[in-house]
């Protein structure tokens, strides 16, 4: 009889020591309560990555916006620019022939000049108008 009873309390003794050497050989299993720590974990990585993605592009659109009207402001002054230098060059034409039509009337005006002096150089030298007395 000695040896059912320690036949009998051996199986139970060796089933808690091979669960007990399984359970502390590998990785200890995690509880309900880690196995919805970690997937809270990884959902919230998922989510801080959501959100990084999500501020980019907000990000991205704003500078679309930004660039799209400072390409429009840069063309409408180079639009405005070009519009000056037309009117630049419009002025400098301008003044180029008024400049050469100033030069001509200078010119005529002197020979002009020389002309009626001429003639009045002439005209001393002449008889008097006037008889003396």
């Amino acid at each position: 009889m000695p040896i059912t009873v320690t036949a009998r309390l051996s199986l139970p003794l060796i089933a808690a020591v091979a669960l007990a050497g399984c359970s502390t050989s590998g990785s200890p299993s995690k509880s309900a309560g880690q196995r919805i720590s970690d997937r809270d974990s990884a959902i919230s990585d998922r989510g801080k990555a959501w959100n990084e993605g999500q501020r980019d592009q907000s990000d991205g659109q704003k500078l679309v916006k930004r660039s799209t009207d400072r390409l429009a402001d840069g063309e409408k002054d180079l639009r405005d620019a070009q519009a000056a230098m037309e009117k630049a060059q419009a002025k400098i034409a301008t003044a180029q022939s008024d400049r050469m039509r100033g030069e001509t009337l200078v010119s005529s005006g002197s020979a002009k000049m020389q002309q009626a002096e001429a003639d009045y150089s002439a005209i001393r030298i002449g008889p008097p108008a006037i008889a003396p007395n």
